[in-house]
C-alpha cells in the first residue's frame, strides 16, 4: 500500500464511520441482540444514504452489472412468500428470513456506494476498516474478560490444575468474530491478484491471514489455499482458464446438487467413517433435517429462514442457530426448484452479468464465489454479511485495478461488451 494512499484514507471520516458500523454490528457480548440488529440496520441505512448523496459519478457498466447481485436475495423472500400463501410455511419463518435479507441488501447497497466513492482505493479502505474493527472488538473482549483466560489458552493450560476461575467461552467471545474470520481471506486474495509491487501487497496479505487464523476459521484458510493455488494454475493454462469462465456457473450448480445427492444418500457418512473425518456433530443436524425433507424435484422447501427459527425455538436443538452447512440449509428452505433458481442467480446469472464488464471480471467473480462455496459446505456462512459484501465488491475492484483507464464514466455498457478478454 502506498503511503500517500494510506494517509489520505486515514484522514477520511467515512473510514471511521464504517469501522464504527462494523464494531457496532458485532458487539455480541455488550448489546442486546434486538438493539444491536436494528441499530445496525438503521446506521447502515443512514450511511448508505450519505454515500449516495455524495457520489456524483458512477461507472455505467459497473453500476448496471452490480445490481444483479441483489437478485438471489430478492428471490428468497418472494419464493418464501409464495410458500406462505399456499400454506407450505409459517409467518414466523418468513419474518425470520427477512431479517437476514434486509441485512444483506443494506450491506450490498453500502458496498455499491463505497465502490463508486473509492474505486481503486476500495481494497485499502476495506483492509483498514476491517482491521481497525477487529482490533477494537478484540480489545473490548480483553477488557471484558481479562487476560487470564487468554494465557491459559495460549499455553494450553488447565484452569482446574491451578484452581483459577475463568469464563469458559471467553476465547470464543474475544477472538472468534466469524464475520471477519471469513472476510479477511477474501481481502488477502484480492491483494494477491491485484497489480502492483509485492512489497506493497505482502503486509496486508499476512495481516489478513493472521487475523483469520486468530478467528479460528479453518475452513476459511483452507478455502483461501484452494482458490489461491487454482488461480496460479489457471494463470499458466489460458485455454483451461477460458473454459473455466465459460462453464463456471454450470460447474457450480453441478457441484451443489452432487453434494446434496451425497448428503441425502448417506455417502458422506461412509467417507467420513472410512477416512476418520471428525464431523463435529454436523451429522446429527444433517440426519435430523434430512428425515424431515426429501431429495426430489417436487420438494418445495419450508421457507427461507426456517432452519434458524426452528433450531432457536424447538427441541431437540434449542438455542442452536444453524446446521453448519449452507448448501443443505438453502435446499431445505427453498426446495429443489428454489435452490436451483437461487444458486443460478447467485452464480450462473451473475457470472454472465460480470461479462458485461469483461471476462476477466467474470473470472475473478468465479474465484471469489468458489471461496464462498467452499465455506458454504461446512459453516453458517451465507448469512454473514461481510463475506457476501466482499464477494460483491472485490471482482469489480480487480477490474478497475487492472484497467485503470476504464474507471471514468465515459465508457458505456455497449462499448464494454466489445472489450471482453481473459
Amino acid at each position: 500500500m502506498r503511503r500517500g494512499t494510506m494517509k489520505t484514507l486515514l484522514k477520511d471520516k467515512s473510514l471511521y464511520i464504517f469501522t464504527f458500523i462494523l464494531v457496532f454490528g458485532n458487539l455480541t457480548t455488550v448489546l442486546p441482540a434486538n438493539i444491536r440488529f436494528y441499530g445496525y440496520l438503521l446506521i447502515l441505512l443512514l450511511f448508505s444514504i450519505y454515500l449516495m448523496k455524495n457520489n456524483h459519478v458512477k461507472h455505467k457498466a459497473l453500476s448496471h452489472s452490480m445490481r444483479y447481485m441483489f437478485y438471489p436475495w430478492l428471490f428468497a423472500p418472494i419464493y418464501t412468500f409464495i410458500l406462505l400463501l399456499i400454506g407450505k410455511t409459517e409467518l414466523e419463518y418468513f419474518i425470520g428470513g427477512m431479517s437476514d435479507v434486509l441485512k444483506l441488501l443494506l450491506i450490498f447497497w453500502t458496498g455499491y456506494e463505497l465502490l463508486f466513492k473509492y474505486q481503486e482505493r476500495i481494497l485499502n479502505f476495506l483492509f483498514l476498516s476491517f482491521s481497525f474493527a477487529y482490533v477494537i472488538l478484540t480489545i473490548n473482549g480483553f477488557v471484558q474478560f481479562g487476560p487470564l483466560y487468554i494465557l491459559l489458552m495460549a499455553f494450553n493450560l488447565s484452569e482446574e490444575r491451578f484452581g483459577w476461575s475463568v469464563e469458559g467461552e471467553a476465547f470464543d467471545k474475544i477472538f472468534e468474530v466469524h464475520e471477519f474470520g471469513l472476510a479477511f481471506p477474501l481481502i488477502a486474495l484480492a491483494y494477491l491478484w491485484k497489480s502492483g509491487d509485492w512489497k506493497q501487497k505482502f503486509f496486508p496479505i499476512i495481516i489478513s491471514l493472521l487475523f483469520s487464523l486468530i478467528c479460528a476459521k479453518r475452513i476459511a484458510i483452507g478455502a483461501f489455499l484452494v482458490v489461491a493455488v487454482l488461480s496460479y494454475i489457471l494463470s499458466h493454462l489460458p485455454l483451461i482458464k477460458r473454459m473455466f469462465v465459460k462453464c463456471g456457473g454450470l460447474l457450480f450448480i453441478v457441484i451443489i446438487f452432487s453434494f446434496l445427492f451425497f448428503i441425502y444418500n448417506g455417502v458422506y457418512e461412509i467417507y467420513a467413517e472410512q477416512y476418520d473425518v471428525d464431523l463435529k456433530g454436523r451429522d446429527i443436524f444433517y440426519n435430523y433435517f434430512i428425515s424431515r425433507s426429501s431429495f426430489s424435484f417436487d420438494y418445495l422447501g419450508d421457507g427461507f429462514g426456517y432452519i434458524r427459527k426452528y433450531l432457536a425455538n424447538k427441541d431437540p436443538f434449542n438455542g442452536i442457530m444453524g446446521i453448519h452447512n449452507d448448501i443443505l440449509r438453502i435446499y431445505i428452505e427453498l426446495g429443489a426448484v428454489g435452490t436451483f433458481i437461487f444458486f443460478s442467480l447467485m452464480f450462473g446469472f451473475n457470472i454472465r452479468k460480470h461479462k458485461i464488464i469483461n471476462n476477466e471480471c467474470s473470472y475473478y467473480y468465479i474465484l471469489t464465489s468458489l471461496y464462498c462455496l467452499i465455506t458454504y459446505f461446512s459453516d453458517n456462512t451465507i448469512a454473514y454479511s461481510l463475506i457476501q459484501f466482499c464477494n460483491m465488491i472485490l471482482p469489480y475492484y480487480l477490474f478497475l485495478n487492472k484497467n485503470p483507464n476504464s474507471k471514468d464514466n465515459q465508457t458505456n455498457i455497449t462499448t464494454m461488451r466489445h472489450r471482453r478478454y481473459v
